[in-house]
């Protein structure tokens, strides 16, 4: 039973899905990776419904958690040596738009190396330096067709929250009426 569960899912991970969704697994924290995904998958088939999640993991049924559980962690779906190319790869398209868009001084020898790289690099926007190259990309005169952002709904809800922190915290101009005395010594 522990195989249904993809092995890209932490300890950790497994026992704030447990918490999140209610899901009756005693002494999670003293088991092991491997007891804890049996227990869980366990008591995913004998449950019938779970408490929906809007906010982290976008997940309302227990089909969709057990699909979610079977596939590859989406925190963890770039390795290391994945994450550098993608990193290489949205620098060399930040450098082109601060270059105002222009080959010449790129990396790129032709705007169709421009699209391949943006639709490479789009696929992987939980990472913040590709969503900013994404980002100016789109703002490209020459490429008529913009690129989706793939963000998973977790790094979206942290966006979400940053922007409306932002907005909060924006400095705000107060007039006050009145008449005031100056005087000068």
């Amino acid at each position: 039973m522990s195989g249904m569960i993809d092995k890209s899912h932490s300890k950790k991970e497994l026992c704030a899905i447990i918490e999140t969704f209610e899901i009756p697994v005693d002494n999670m924290y003293d088991l092991t990776k491997c007891q804890l995904q049996t227990n869980l998958m366990r008591e995913l088939c004998n449950m019938e419904s779970i408490k929906p999640d809007y906010d982290e993991y976008c997940i309302e049924t227990i089909e969709e958690l057990k699909e979610f559980l079977k596939s590859q962690n989406q925190l963890k779906v770039l390795s290391i040596k994945d994450k550098d190319h993608i990193m290489k790869l949205s620098k060399f398209l930040i450098h082109y738009a601060k270059n105002n868009y222009m080959l010449a001084p790129s990396h790129f020898l032709s705007i169709d190396e421009v699209i391949k790289a943006s639709q490479e690099v789009a696929q992987y926007c939980d990472v913040p330096t590709a969503r900013r190259a994404i980002h100016l990309i789109n703002k490209d005169d020459k490429i008529k067709n913009k690129f989706e952002m793939k963000i998973s709904c977790k790094v979206q809800k942290k966006i979400k929250q940053r922007e409306d922190i932002k907005k909060q915290e924006a400095p705000k101009l107060v007039v006050n009426k009145g008449s005031y005395l100056i005087t000068f010594d």
